[in-house]
């Protein structure tokens, strides 16, 4: 868990994160904001019951981004990349959200509700945020493995910051991210 002392840019940051999933079939929620889903601003990018990923965020119990991929993540033998990017102010509103899987964006969602440029995400704001957890109840434990988590505060970078495609192989494998991290931002081997 980690608290900021003050809010940063709820509008624009970045998580990037590999992983390898053990237990599937239950929600599981990879990284939240807020400790009280019915008031405020709350986040949360979650693996659903039917494995598919999620990226929700409510403001004073109204739901105003909701990205549910049509891709389900059932392979609990590999790594992979996720990469989830906020520029809420971006001009074109698909591309205020955007989710990336090893190094592709997902541009077709079963459920897509992307926000209006005046909503701020419960992410960097000056409330608790959890990793491998939700801090508003405690049945949604992660069952998986984490490494290379890194949250930039205050630009919405690209998978090709954290990653890059083998000129041979074609497989997204990760590099070594060379840019600042921001003021509330971090990185977590």
């Amino acid at each position: 868990t980690f608290t900021p002392s003050s809010a940063g840019d709820q509008k624009t940051w970045t998580w990037s994160a590999w992983l390898e999933r053990s237990n599937l079939g239950t929600e599981q929620v990879l990284w939240t904001a807020g400790a009280d889903t019915n008031t405020g601003e709350w986040s949360a990018l979650r693996f659903t019951t039917t494995d598919q990923l999620q990226f929700i965020n409510n403001t004073s119990n109204s739901t105003d981004i909701n990205l549910l991929t049509t891709q389900v993540f059932r392979d609990s033998s590999a790594w992979f990349h996720i990469l989830l990017r906020a520029d809420i102010t971006n001009g074109t509103a698909n591309d205020r959200i955007d989710i990336y899987i090893n190094g592709t964006k997902i541009d077709t969602y079963s459920t897509e509700t992307q926000p209006g440029t005046t909503v701020n995400t419960g992410i960097n704001g000056a409330q608790i945020h959890n990793i491998g957890r939700e801090a508003a109840r405690t049945n949604y434990y992660c069952d998986l493995y984490l490494a290379e988590v890194h949250f930039v505060d205050g630009q919405a970078l690209d998978s090709t910051d954290f990653g890059e495609f083998d000129a041979t192989t074609g497989v997204w494998n990760p590099i070594k991210f060379t840019g600042s991290h921001g003021t509330n931002g971090f990185h977590l081997d």
